[in-house]
């Protein structure tokens, strides 16, 4: 099981990676923007953390 720092580290490079994602997309004028794909990200990382 990974540590604790691991376990962090994922977490906050979900949400950066859901925030650029989620930037172009409300940048665009998308429906979905920055906080909610951020959320998705965080979300799925956590079930993934979760689940192993």
């Amino acid at each position: 099981m990974p540590g604790n720092l691991e376990l962090i580290s994922r977490v906050v490079l979900a949400a950066m990676l859901g925030s650029v994602i989620g930037y172009e997309r409300e940048r665009l004028s998308w429906a979905a923007g920055l906080r909610t794909h951020m959320l998705v990200c965080v979300g799925s990382a956590l079930i993934m953390i979760v689940s192993a």
